[in-house]
């Protein structure tokens, strides 16, 4: 009788741990509301500079017409040909955010011919997926997630 009354006390002990265990794990691992009011992810990318053109000037708003971020989970490929199995400008690739101003779409295959217009490879040309370079200033779709 005793035994089964220590058996009954430390499933009770045991249940009772448990319980505050997960209650303790949601009230911890839960972002107040002012974390989550200072977490925030915008779900478009807008970019305030002004393009810079060949003379180092401004150009017009209409530049913006034509300029895509390359919206990748990690790196979009520039090639030389508008084709998948075409070798590739680039051994590492464009990164994600990368902006490149479309020149021409190919038709009847999903490339476009880009010119990268920021970062490390400024000036580079060639061909990329248009299926995965969103307009600059519109919903993204991979970029922040896994």
């Amino acid at each position: 009788m005793i035994k089964r009354s220590i058996v009954v006390i430390l499933s009770f002990f045991f249940t009772a741990c448990i319980v505050l265990a997960a209650v303790a794990a949601v009230f911890f691992i839960t972002p107040s509301r002012k974390a989550r009011s200072s977490i925030s992810l915008p779900a478009q990318v807008e970019d305030p500079e002004v393009v810079a053109d060949e003379n180092g000037e401004g150009n017009e708003d209409s530049t913006y017409d034509n300029i895509y971020i390359a919206d990748v989970h990690q790196s979009l490929t520039l090639r030389t040909q508008p084709d998948s199995n075409a070798t590739p400008i680039i051994e590492e690739g464009l990164a994600a955010m990368t902006k490149m101003q479309v020149i021409r779409y190919v038709e009847n295959t999903n490339f476009a011919y880009v010119e990268v217009i920021n970062g490390p490879y400024k000036g580079y040309e060639g061909y990329v997926n248009y299926e995965y370079i969103t307009k600059l200033g519109e919903p993204t779709l991979r970029i922040g997630t896994d």
